[in-house]
């Protein structure tokens, strides 16, 4: 309890130099810790910690594993793009969207093909995640669209770059424009009058 106390207080302080005495928790048995300990880690902002915090992305803690895929993330780490890729398929859904945030933030071109496959077998929530992060990454606006995904990747995988962040706003703003065209396919649920893609 007191470890996570002052870890707590790591992360809102953010003092500097503490990097060295945070790397050693963690390995520490408690889980609470070892988030705690991303947490801190993270908010240095030091993109030199991310190497120790890549093997708890395969934490047996959700919430441990979790906190170390969004560390990496808001590093700006392109070393999350290998685990993120591979927990698409993570049983946990918390894991599978920090996942899927995670390939949205750090965007690779390796990770447009992973996750329109991840689409294909997603339900609820998770489906308008992985439409989110195909956008950011590609600068297209298919939303949930499977088909249109499917289509895009088959005729522009051999050639395709990513867009530099300049163009990607000007297509965000472009397809602001026109987001009246685009619908979500499938079922809707509504909750409070507000359409919700999630099943509960």
């Amino acid at each position: 309890a007191v470890r996570v106390g002052i870890l707590r207080a790591l992360a809102e302080g953010r003092y500097p130099d503490v990097g060295p005495a945070l790397v050693g928790l963690v390995g520490d048995k408690s889980w609470d810790v070892r988030r705690r300990t991303l947490q801190a880690l993270t908010a240095l902002g030091d993109p030199s910690v991310a190497e120790v915090m890549v093997p708890l992305c395969d934490d047996s803690e959700v919430a441990v594993a979790c906190a170390a895929i969004e560390g990496l993330a808001a590093l700006g780490s392109p070393l999350v793009v290998p685990p993120a890729i591979r927990l698409l398929d993570h049983e946990s859904w918390q894991v599978r969207a920090s996942a899927i945030d995670a390939l949205k933030r750090v965007r690779r071109r390796e990770s447009i093909e992973p996750l329109i496959l991840r689409m294909a077998v997603e339900e609820g929530r998770l489906v308008a995640d992985i439409g989110e992060a195909l956008g950011e990454i590609t600068g297209r606006f298919f939303g949930q669209r499977l088909e249109s995904w499917q289509g895009f990747w088959e005729t522009f995988k051999d050639r395709f770059e990513i867009p530099t962040d300049e163009d990607l706003a000007k297509r965000r703003e472009r397809a602001k424009a026109n987001a009246e065209k685009y619908v979500p396919s499938g079922p809707q649920t509504t909750y409070h009058g507000i359409e919700t893609p999630s099943r509960k």
